[in-house]
């Protein structure tokens, strides 16, 4: 369902305005507009009222193929509404448009998010221009300006954006240090030259004697130039109590030429967006058709639609006359505009209908209004103004079952002010009301469990559980209650199958569950993506994915969705697992604040288990953690929950085993073991049966820490990642080391396992705001953000590609000498180094580098250099998902990648050879792993093809024999199983060796 359809539109707002019938014609200005926007993207017209700023811009576009413009007024500072606005100016562009914003709207995305989406869909190759007209009516408000600023800020190069104020305006951070993006258009340029007024002034009727006195009184101010060139005597000041020169020139010019009624119907009908009989007749006018027809007949700053029924007046008169329409007696005004809010509503525009009622007090009459509506500006994200609503409504409606309490219940929710939910809920139940709520709405139900739950008060979520009905939000806040105990659980429902704060309760529920692998995973959808992308990052780090989670969370940190559990748990454990303890701790602190000061009992009791967490993790003071987590226990509700308990006892056995005591690690471990296997709650299993395998050694229990090292393993598949269980024996290597000694098969998960931690090495996380990245397979490239950078000399290509390889941002200039020129130090290769380093740093943003210091080259600290032959490395040797199918996706795009063409396949040196002799070795590790996951999914020819894709490069790799062995079994072949044995072993013996005792048996196994 589209926008247009969910919420009328006033269609006036998004249409382009016409051109005046008497145009003068400035192709200087209309020049220098599209000059300004071909060189940058976006343009500020900034010039007083009566400056002919729109006709201008109007005048310049007229030829342009897609143009969407928006006149803004006053409500528009509403960003919820301003984004509709701007989305229906667009949609004629860009079909499913309105559809994105209306479900990043429900999905509860922030409005700079949803602004970055709304602009980016238009990316492709038609230009586009969005005009936003009359900016000066929301730039006081910054809500409205940061959706401006974020329109301007993702705008694609096909897209341009022009801002039309009387004002000067702000905008907080739309481009880079560095970067221009803005231009100006001011009053000077706007003005009239000498030639412009004298044909300006002949189309009004006006003199033309003395232009050089006009130009000099009015300095070209287009109103001012006619003003004093067809006035054939000062108006009359005393007349009329204006000052505003602008209204002076109405008054005498527009208003002075109608006869008392027409000009008291054009005051009347100021209130009208677009006048037309049956709308003035709404407002208690008579002889409605009759004023038209007479207004027509005058000539007056306005558009008139074909057929001259209905009128648009100008901005510029229309707030004129508005500013008179305020200067009749207070009962009048209020009696017109309660006539005016009726009509609004009768038209469908609850929300402006509302606003209207309620700025005359009129609140018996707004109130239904407000109760059919409210639930679309929470929805939109609109909070201030709900607020509003709801504090002006307060005394009035039905308390309890009103639907302005189910608003407030989902504000509370929506802002996460859990303490302000659980004060309402319990006056409902002081009342005897709660129940009913939750009867006649399950989504007032689900709201209060939620906010319930961050209380730790699980007798009042039963009791609303028992008696509410039915309905997605429910089912999901019911997700909940799967954290407090070990019931059975329902499957998670899809994103996107019910409103925003569904998605993003399921996304949180994925992460503490455990399902990481999915939780991890981007969504189809973009709209669900802003909501669900804070516990991606949570994901990402539990998955590895360091720097791309920390990119993701400074986005969401840049974006406004930091929450209390984000900076208490998912900051503070991102930061713990990038070694930068401070940040962490920082992280801990404002979480705990937040916590407490939006009353979560769970975010609160998070935080102090990320205290304890980084103590031992990343400080490794198992007394300071045993005192954070001592002081925890302390707290009555700290045991409430069984996912909190776990955690609890799961580091409560770390500082125990870090310490030597053995049997209190192992009480406490097999506790949280116990209850996590019970429950299904694995996001910290294979860390915790890790430790309990540890401690079951040190018990001299072998067969219990056999039994805990594959529980381990178990619930590294159910999260569909091994990285969990690898942090984990990164910590106790032994337990590794004594499973595979206790293995007589060598092709387990854990000789995998085992083989993934002997090559790995450790990542570098870094903090960028400039990501360059290189793609180094077939033809080479140089990416800025989404742009090619191309220097000239081929070499620059090598030595980006070798700083990426090393994973550093310095190198010596030896170094590089070495890599790239074989080593010769000589003048000329030192003085080709200097031409390769300054011609790269020539096509890179300024202040990234490469800078040549003393005897080093470096890049910018804030610089991030991705690789595509290192990220092809990171994938051959750690699985982002131990998941068959999501691991064989992987390897078929890294393949893909490492197929498209040779690794910088014109650079020539000893240095590309070897890097070429690694990637080669990736690529057959790949190769082999692919045919095994082939083999394990049954597809018998697949695996085959890709074994002997290995042995065409490594004759020699009996493991690859063994599965051309084990697939010719599968499908019944045993003299093929026979004649591959007898080639592994006429390969082997050549170089004087023999099959190994493994190959051997298999033989006798399948034969």
């Amino acid at each position: 369902m589209s926008l247009e359809h969910s919420l009328p539109l006033l269609r006036g707002k998004i249409s382009a305005p016409s051109l005046p019938e008497i145009l003068v014609p400035r192709p200087r200005l209309e020049s220098s507009v599209r000059d300004r926007l071909g060189a940058l993207p976006v343009l500020v017209v900034c010039a007083s009222a009566g400056a002919g700023k729109t006709t201008a811009v109007r005048t310049a576009l007229r030829d342009e193929p897609q143009v969407a413009w928006l006149t803004l007024d006053a409500a528009d500072a509403s960003p919820g509404r301003l984004l509709t606005y701007i989305a229906a100016a667009l949609a004629p562009f860009s079909p499913n448009l309105t559809e994105l914003v209306q479900h990043a709207m429900a999905a509860q995305a922030p409005h700079g998010e949803i602004a970055g989406l709304l602009i980016e869909s238009l990316f492709g190759e038609v230009p586009t221009t969005l005009v936003l007209d009359q900016l000066e009516r929301v730039a006081p408000h910054p809500k409205a300006m940061e959706v401006i600023d974020h329109l301007v800020g993702f705008a694609p190069a096909n897209v341009k954006i022009i801002l039309i104020s009387r004002t000067a305006i702000t905008l907080p951070s739309s481009a880079p240090p560095g970067s221009e993006r803005l231009d100006y258009l001011i009053d000077r340029e706007l003005a009239f030259t000498p030639q412009e007024a004298v044909v300006a002034l002949q189309q009004a009727g006006g003199s033309t004697d003395d232009v050089d006195a006009v130009m000099r009184a009015t300095g070209g101010w287009v109103v001012g130039v006619l003003f004093a060139g067809t006035t054939a005597e000062p108006i009359r000041m005393a007349l009329q109590p204006e000052i505003d020169p602008l209204h002076a020139y109405l008054w005498a010019h527009v208003l002075q030429g109608l006869n008392d009624e027409l000009r008291d119907f054009a005051i009347t009908t100021s209130l009208l967006v677009s006048v037309d009989a049956q709308r003035a007749t709404a407002l208690g006018l008579e002889r409605t058709e009759r004023f038209l027809t007479e207004l027509r007949a005058h000539r007056i700053p306005a558009v008139w639609a074909p057929g001259g029924k209905s009128v648009r007046y100008h901005p510029v008169l229309r707030d004129y006359l508005l500013v008179l329409l305020e200067r009749r007696p207070r009962a009048e005004v209020v009696a017109l505009r309660l006539k005016f809010g009726r009509l609004l509503a009768s038209e469908g525009f609850l929300i402006e209908a509302t606003e209207e009622l309620l700025a005359i007090e009129a609140l018996a009459e707004a109130l239904p209004y407000a109760e059919q509506a409210i639930e679309t500006l929470i929805d939109r994200r609109d909070y201030d103004v709900a607020d509003r609503w709801l504090e002006e409504l307060a005394d009035f409606g039905q308390a309890g079952l009103s639907p302005l309490t189910v608003a407030e219940l989902m504000l509370c929710v929506a802002r996460e002010e859990y303490w302000r939910g659980v004060r309402i809920a319990d006056q409902l139940a002081a009342l005897g009301q709660r129940e009913a709520l939750a009867r006649s709405s399950s989504r007032a139900a689900a709201m209060m469990i939620w906010c319930y739950y961050h209380a730790c008060r699980t007798e009042d979520m039963a009791e609303i559980q028992g008696v509410a009905p039915p309905g997605p939000e429910l089912d999901a806040a019911n997700g909940l209650l799967t954290l407090i105990d070990s019931r059975d659980v329902a499957a998670l429902s899809p994103y996107g199958s019910a409103s925003g704060q569904v998605d993003g309760l399921l996304a949180r529920l994925r992460y503490w569950r455990g399902m990481l692998a999915e939780a991890s995973a981007p969504t189809q959808n973009p709209a669900t993506e802003a909501v669900v992308v804070p516990w991606r990052v949570a994901a990402l780090r539990a998955v590895g994915e360091l720097e791309q989670a920390h990119r993701l969370y400074a986005r969401v940190e840049a974006a406004g969705m930091i929450t209390a559990g984000l900076l208490a748990v998912v900051g503070a454990e991102l930061y713990m697992d990038m070694g930068r303890e401070s940040d962490s701790r920082r992280c801990i602190e404002a979480g705990r604040l937040e916590a407490r000061r939006l009353g979560s009992v769970v975010w609160d009791l998070f935080s102090q288990l990320s205290e304890a967490k980084l103590e031992l993790r990343l400080v490794r003071d198992p007394i300071r953690a045993r005192q954070v987590l001592d002081g925890l226990e302390l707290e009555p509700l700290a045991r409430v929950y069984q996912s909190t308990a776990e955690q609890i006892d799961t580091w409560h056995g770390l500082s125990h085993l870090m310490l030597g005591e053995y049997e209190s690690a192992r009480y406490r471990l097999q506790r949280a073991v116990a209850s996590m296997r019970e429950s299904g709650r694995v996001l910290e299993l294979p860390t915790a049966a890790v430790y309990l395998a540890e401690v079951a050694w040190h018990c001299k229990d072998d067969e219990a820490a056999d039994t805990a090292s594959d529980e381990a393993m178990a619930a590294a598949r159910a999260q569909g990642t091994d990285e969990v269980l690898l942090r984990a024996l990164r910590e106790f290597p032994e337990v590794l080391s004594r499973r595979l000694d206790s293995l007589a098969d060598g092709d387990t998960d854990w000789h995998r396992l085992g083989g993934r931690l002997l090559n790995e090495s450790t990542p570098q996380v870094l903090s960028s705001s400039v990501v360059v990245q290189l793609h180094e397979f077939g033809a080479p490239q140089i990416l800025v953000g989404d742009t090619e950078v191309r220097p000239r000399i081929a070499k620059s290509y090598e030595l980006l590609a070798y700083f990426a390889s090393i994973g550093e941002k310095t190198v010596t200039r030896q170094q590089l000498l070495d890599a790239l020129f074989d080593g010769r130090d000589t003048n000329a290769s030192k003085s080709y180094l200097r031409q390769v380093v300054h011609q790269l740093r020539s096509v890179l943003p300024e202040g990234v580098g490469p800078f040549i210091t003393n005897d080093a080259i470096a890049f910018a600290d804030h610089v991030s250099i991705e690789s595509e032959a290192a990220r092809f490395e990171q994938i051959a040797q750690r699985s982002q998902s131990n998941d068959p199918r999501r691991r064989d996706h992987e390897i078929k795009v890294a393949l893909g990648a490492f197929d498209q063409g040779g690794y910088l396949p014109k650079a020539k040196s000893l240095w590309i050879d070897n890097r070429r002799e690694q990637l080669l070795g990736a690529a057959t590790a790949l190769r082999l792993e692919a045919a095994r996951l082939a083999f394990e999914q049954g597809s018998f020819a697949r695996a085959d093809k890709f074994a002997r894709a290995v042995l065409s490069e490594e004759p020699l790799r009996e493991a690859a024999w063994r599965l051309r062995m084990r697939t010719a079994a599968a499908i019944g072949s045993s003299d093929d199983v026979l004649t591959i044995y007898t080639e592994c072993v006429t390969a082997i013996t050549a170089i004087g060796a023999e099959p190994a005792r493994e190959t051997r048996m298999l033989l006798e196994q399948l034969r």
